[in-house]
């Protein structure tokens, strides 16, 4: 886990990936990216939000561990800000994040219906 300033999800792996850059001379952008790519399985965006005066989780996205021919990374954003809350878009994730939820005793359809989910949480989740 770690933490970057940067204005989206993209940017925020994009940053990763020049920090790495910056660190060596003899480093080839593309296997840095790949590398990068592959370190990471989400992006927690959380931007502050003026009128409610906190920061807020502005969407949650999976870095999938593979990058365009065009060397940019595949994002793929499983809920984002809408109309004042953080909304599922629906998409599935990657094979291997679904595995990791199951391994950690969370189904993706589980964490999506709120279920097996901590009773605070929830109850933090209706003051919204």
């Amino acid at each position: 886990m770690g933490s970057v300033h940067a204005n989206s999800a993209r940017d925020a792996v994009e940053r990763y990936r020049d920090l790495c850059l910056e660190a060596g001379e003899n480093l080839r952008e593309s296997v840095v990216l790949r590398g990068v790519v592959r370190a990471f399985r989400l992006v927690v965006y959380v931007e502050m939000d003026s009128r409610l005066g906190r920061r807020v989780v502005k969407s949650i996205t999976e870095v999938t561990g593979n990058v365009t021919e065009e060397n940019i990374p595949v994002l793929q954003d499983l809920f984002t800000w809408e109309d004042g809350r953080l909304c599922c878009t629906g998409v599935r994730p990657y094979p291997l994040l679904g595995r990791m939820l199951d391994e950690a005793g969370f189904g993706y359809d589980q964490v999506m219906r709120g279920e097996g989910l901590p009773p605070a949480w929830l109850q933090e989740a209706q003051q919204w």
